[in-house]
């Protein structure tokens, strides 16, 4: 399986998918879509994601860094957030919820909806 990127560029505020990757420090990015690729070199402006090949409860695919919400859900009223984080200790990722404190699997994805995309 060949692993799925997206980058956002915080300078353009515009999130851009099927990054090429050649190493840790450089991308392909088609920014038209026309097949016109460019050699990006990474910098602090710019955040690469990869594909966790899993679906949200809406049928979005997920990527690292992506923002859940639970709306409400775990016996609190309010609305949680949660970023999807990958632990290298365990090699797996995991819903880390904000107000709760809570560490939940990744399989529990399926039952939020993404609010980054």
């Amino acid at each position: 399986m060949i692993p799925k990127f997206r980058a956002y560029f915080h300078r353009y505020e515009r999130m851009i998918y099927n990054i090429g990757v050649m190493n840790e420090n450089t991308i392909l990015v088609d920014f038209n879509g026309d097949g016109n690729l460019e050699t990006i070199f990474l910098t602090n402006d710019i955040t690469l994601m990869k594909s966790i090949d899993l679906k949200d409860k809406y049928g979005k695919e997920i990527y690292e860094g992506d923002i859940f919400t639970d709306e409400g859900s775990f016996e609190n009223a309010c609305c949680d957030y949660g970023n999807i984080e990958f632990d290298k200790e365990d090699y797996t990722y995991y819903i880390s919820w904000t107000i709760e404190g809570v560490l939940e699997p990744i399989t529990a994805c399926c039952d939020y909806g993404n609010i980054r995309q």
